[in-house]
């Protein structure tokens, strides 16, 4: 028969052996009950597309002291900085030998992007600029060597036209044209 016993909650037992011949003997044994690690991690982003500055702050909530992280990039650390875009994936192992896992998505804004389409001025009519602008964190903002803080320009004149667009996080892109009167 089996003899032993399985899935005990903490607490004081106490057992009494006896033979074929009626000897017996007693004893307690105290099964002490662990605490499971309880954790959380907070994921802060990358900030603008192709940048390393992501991070994984784990906070644990409860547990037996001691804690060993195991990510699978190779850190031990609690909690990571400088991250690219990707999974990152830890094992919380606490002082009793008892392991819990997480697994966390730091992810990156679309690349900004920018392009420019011009109606060409001629020697009758002024000319427009039409910008288009994908990718990054919206809203955008726009600032045009000219002054004007508009997506399109109209009404313009042969000339260079530069755009500096900010997106909501920062991310910055830099486009221009130098735009000709047609004849």
């Amino acid at each position: 028969s089996d003899n032993n016993l399985y899935n005990l909650s903490g607490g004081s037992y106490t057992i009494t052996v006896s033979d074929a011949m009626g000897c017996s003997i007693d004893s307690t044994f105290i099964v002490n009950e662990t605490t499971p690690t309880l954790f959380e991690g907070m994921v802060e982003h990358v900030v603008c597309h192709g940048e390393s500055n992501g991070s994984i702050d784990l906070t644990i909530l409860e547990g037996s002291p001691n804690f060993i992280f195991e990510w699978d990039n190779g850190m031990t650390t609690e909690d990571l900085y400088d991250l690219s875009s990707g999974t990152y994936r830890v094992k919380i192992t606490d002082g009793n030998g008892c392991s819990v896992y997480g697994s966390y998505d730091v992810q990156e804004p679309e690349e900004l992007t920018a392009s420019i389409f011009v109606e060409q001025p001629s020697s009758i009519e002024n000319g427009n600029i039409d910008l288009s602008v994908h990718g990054g964190t919206l809203p955008y903002t726009y600032t045009w060597n000219t002054g004007d803080f508009s997506e399109d320009l109209y009404n313009i004149s042969a000339g260079y036209y530069g755009a500096t667009i900010i997106d909501n996080n920062g991310c910055e892109i830099f486009i221009d044209e130098n735009v000709q009167n047609m004849n």
